[in-house]
């Protein structure tokens, strides 16, 4: 029963990606952070706004920390502006993005930057690889800190 399930949600995400210019991405990566290193999977949505500009948001995320694990789901999470530049087999792309979150005396602001490449092996299914690196700036009660890390990030497209 639990396979019939997984078939039916793959057909469903693979209709809606073709009737809509709104995809699904799942990937994993790897987030190398001053002493906080860790693994994550996450699955987004991208929106194309104007033939090769897309919309990116994570709806959830699971993060795999030494001392725990984190899950975010849905808000919160910023957006990207990817552009797309076409080529027969691949399509590299770069991507910015922004992510304010402002709350209980805490203000930090998340600037990211980033390149990467999808690949085509068939319409719909397409894998991609990513490098990014954030730069966010935390102030809290007066004190400022400035944080760099890397994330390198792999996975597949339904669009």
């Amino acid at each position: 029963m639990k396979k019939l399930l997984v078939v039916c949600a793959i057909i469903c995400l693979i209709s809606v990606a073709n009737a809509l210019p709104v995809g699904v991405e799942l990937g994993a990566g790897y987030t190398i952070h001053e002493n906080n290193d860790h693994f994550f999977i996450s699955g987004g949505a991208l929106v194309n706004i104007h033939e090769n500009f897309y919309l990116r948001t994570t709806l959830a995320q699971l993060s795999f920390f030494e001392d725990g694990n984190s899950i975010y789901i849905g808000t919160g999470s910023g957006l990207d502006l990817m552009m797309f530049s076409y080529a027969p087999k691949f399509a590299p792309y770069g991507l910015g993005g922004l992510h304010i979150n402002n709350g209980g005396g805490v203000t930090s602001i998340n600037l990211r930057l980033g390149v990467g490449s999808e690949f085509e092996i068939s319409k719909a299914f397409k894998p991609f690889a990513e490098i990014s690196l954030d730069v966010i700036r935390t102030s809290t009660s007066g004190n400022s800190n400035t944080e760099t890390p890397v994330t390198i990030k792999g996975g597949i497209r339904i669009k």
